[in-house]
């Protein structure tokens, strides 16, 4: 990572007293390489100009292009641009501009109401790397080809994919408990392919259930070498709703494990909300057999789906997963985040939040009394071989 004296900072503000204050404040901190913008059609010029421009400072009320014009034109041709936020908006309005920015793939750094203090900018630009969005960390550069079902057949054929763990940690012991496979495909002709393009290929076709038992047996597999590096973890599988209605699910599952010599407890079973209502009778067979054998089943990106609360009332789930989108520092994001923890609690569900990847985000689930933390501020994905290092590291790092 660059030091903040290093960068190359464009600063996108109409207003010339606003815009010359931040520059001084830059200036400052020992940035030399400043640009002004005092519109946005000014910055896009820029920005097609300088190809070395890190850091965009964006208002987002400006003449001719406004802010969300702008960030909409850095997410199709300048990526790799990191963007801070400011504006005199009240916080729900640029939360809404930040949260659209994001689901565009923008490298957004922060988000700062007006007036722009050192003390709101500084940390922002000491922790850029961590604005880095997953897609662009884990995407192949080049574009990658129109996915179809018989291209997925072909990599599973050919064992292409292959499993990637993020470890997850117990908060309040700072114990690491377990990880989360996360499915890779090494195509052949196109190299790395990321999950977005073949996971609702997968899951739209009858493969999705041969596709999640292999996924499922590489989890396994890496669950048991863990075991035998002398680590009691779990691990999570992602797991389609529709796989939930195979009815032989149940003993599937339990013949991997015990060929693997592992307790039911030590996988989980990762359920997104959307498609639980479609064949409900078969859900209920399935994840009622599931428990009872002690499988555990987590209703994953708690919070995103329609029905939350519905399925928590009739899926017998033993862990809530809440999504990383409630982690913005934004005040209804705060009170969900809060409500969802409460809730988890309430229900006897042990809680996830997934997406901590500040010391802050630490910081507030810590404080909030979540059970378990996952995300880059943990641990990026790894291979299984790298777990017990990783684990022997942060143990060394963490201990109480």
């Amino acid at each position: 990572m660059k030091k903040i004296s290093d960068l190359t900072i464009l600063v996108a503000e109409d207003n010339d007293f606003e815009r010359n204050l931040i520059a001084r404040m830059l200036g400052e901190m020992g940035v030399v390489n400043i640009l002004h913008a005092t519109s946005g059609d000014i910055a896009l010029q820029l920005l097609a100009e300088n190809a070395a421009i890190d850091v965009v400072l964006c208002d987002l009320k400006m003449p001719d292009t406004d802010g969300v014009q702008l960030l909409r034109r850095i997410a199709t041709d300048w990526p790799e641009v990191a963007v801070i936020i400011i504006s005199v908006l009240d916080e729900r309005l640029r939360g809404s501009v930040e949260r659209m920015a994001r689901e565009k793939s923008v490298r957004i750094a922060g988000n700062i109401g007006k007036p722009v203090t050192p003390d709101k900018l500084r940390p922002l630009l000491e922790a850029l790397d961590e604005a880095v969005p997953a897609a662009l960390l884990e995407s192949p550069a080049a574009a990658w080809p129109r996915i179809t079902t018989q291209d997925v057949r072909i990599g599973l054929d050919k064992s292409e994919f292959y499993l990637e763990f993020q470890p997850v940690v117990e908060v309040a012991s700072m114990e690491p408990v377990g990880a989360e496979a996360l499915v890779r495909w090494n195509n052949s002709e196109h190299g790395i392919i990321p999950p977005d393009a073949f996971i609702p290929v997968a899951e739209m076709s009858d493969i999705i259930d041969e596709f999640t038992l292999m996924v499922i047996d590489q989890a396994i597999n890496a669950c048991s070498l863990w075991k035998q590096a002398g680590l009691n973890y779990r691990v999570s599988v992602n797991v389609s709703a529709r796989t939930l209605r195979a009815l032989d699910l149940p003993e599937r599952i339990q013949s991997l494990l015990t060929s693997h010599a592992l307790s039911p407890d030590q996988i989980i079973l990762e359920v997104t909300e959307s498609g639980f209502m479609e064949e409900l009778a078969k859900t209920l067979d399935v994840s009622s057999r599931l428990r009872i054998r002690d499988i555990a089943l987590s209703i994953d990106d708690f919070g995103t789906g329609y029905s939350s609360l519905q399925q928590l009332q009739r899926i017998p789930f033993s862990e809530l997963k809440i999504d990383r989108s409630f982690l913005a520092a934004t005040t209804e994001a705060r009170v969900i985040l809060e409500a969802g923890i409460r809730l988890g609690r309430e229900l006897g569900l042990a809680t996830v939040v997934e997406g901590v990847e500040t010391q802050d985000d630490w910081d507030r689930v810590r404080g909030l009394g979540a059970d378990i933390a996952q995300g880059y501020f943990i641990a990026r994905p790894m291979p299984a071989a790298d777990v017990p290092t990783w684990h022997e590291d942060w143990t060394r790092r963490h201990k109480q």
